[in-house]
């Protein structure tokens, strides 16, 4: 492994020498510098497998909800009963494009559609902004764990005294 770093030297106090400021500020520098390089690794091994997990949740959860039978209430004694909403999507949109067509040649959206995007979308966006933040902390943790118990910052921390 490469690690790249500077260190930049303003001015020394004449109690300090130009071996202890180098050494202190290369030791933060090498730190930091490792703890990027392993929090963008590792972020991205749990960021792909945290996609993995909710694209099969998503699924699951779509597909039982999508499965079970559903009944639509219209006015006061007008009830449809549908095996799934499968079903009930496909027979809507047959009826939508049987003869639903303006003037331009569009068809009309559905508005129980229409609905069910918006829920789906709201539900998804909610998922994915709850495994956002658990990705970006779980990262943090993980960097910050693997630099402390790296041998390279053992070494360090046994040459450099940690003020």
């Amino acid at each position: 492994m490469k690690i790249q770093a500077e260190i930049d030297i303003d001015w020394l106090d004449e109690e300090e020498g130009l071996d202890d400021v180098v050494e202190s500020r290369l030791y933060k520098q090498l730190a930091t510098v490792i703890e990027k390089k392993f929090a963008a690794n590792v972020g991205e091994r749990i960021a792909a497998a945290a996609d993995r997990l909710v694209t099969a949740k998503t699924e699951m959860i779509i597909n039982t909800a999508l499965e079970q039978p559903i009944t639509i209430t219209k006015g006061w004694n007008e009830k449809t009963e549908y095996d799934s909403i499968f079903d009930m999507v496909e027979k809507r949109m047959t009826a939508l494009y049987e003869g639903k067509l303006d003037t331009s040649g569009k068809c009309e959206k559905d508005p129980l559609l229409a609905n069910i995007e918006k829920h789906v979308k709201s539900s998804t966006d909610k998922l994915l902004k709850d495994v956002t933040v658990i990705i970006e902390r779980q990262a943090k943790k993980v960097a910050a764990e693997e630099v402390k118990n790296h041998e390279l910052f053992s070494a360090l921390e046994k040459v450099v005294k940690i003020n």
